[in-house]
C-alpha cells in the first residue's frame, strides 16, 4: 500500500510538472500571438481606412453621375459637376497683390484689424 501511495504521488508530481509544462507552452504561444496581431493592427486599421474612403468615394460619384444624367441640359449637367465634384471644379492661382511679411503687407493688417472706418470708429 505505501508502494501505491509513493506511485500516486511521485505521478501527481509528474503530471503536475506536465501540466505546468503545458500551460506555460500555451501561454507563450498565446502571447506569440498576441504580439504578432499587435504589429499587424495598426497597418490593418489603415487598410481599412482606405477602403472605407475608397468605397465612400465610388458611391459618392455614382450619386453624382446619376444625378448629371437626370439633368436636361448639359450646361447644367456641368454646373452640377462642378459644384459636386472636386474632380470637375475650376482650378484657380491666387496671386496676392501684396508680397508677404512687406511693410505692405504690415500695413494692411494694422487697418484691417483697428475700428476705424475712415475717420469714425464703430
Amino acid at each position: 500500500m505505501a508502494e501505491f501511495v509513493r506511485l500516486v504521488a511521485h505521478f501527481d508530481e509528474a503530471g503536475h510538472l506536465e501540466l505546468t509544462r503545458q500551460v506555460l507552452v500555451l501561454e507563450q504561444e498565446r502571447q506569440a500571438r498576441s504580439q504578432l496581431a499587435g504589429e499587424a493592427a495598426p497597418a490593418q486599421a489603415i487598410q481599412r481606412l482606405r477602403e472605407r474612403r475608397e468605397k465612400q468615394r465610388r458611391a459618392a460619384e455614382a450619386e453624382l453621375e446619376s444625378l448629371v444624367d437626370q439633368q436636361d441640359s448639359s450646361l447644367v449637367a456641368m454646373n452640377i459637376a462642378r459644384m459636386l465634384s472636386p474632380r470637375f471644379q475650376e482650378r484657380m492661382e491666387y496671386a496676392p497683390a501684396v508680397a508677404k511679411y512687406s511693410a505692405e503687407d504690415e500695413r494692411v493688417k494694422q487697418l484691417l484689424s483697428t475700428s476705424r472706418i475712415g475717420s469714425y470708429y464703430q
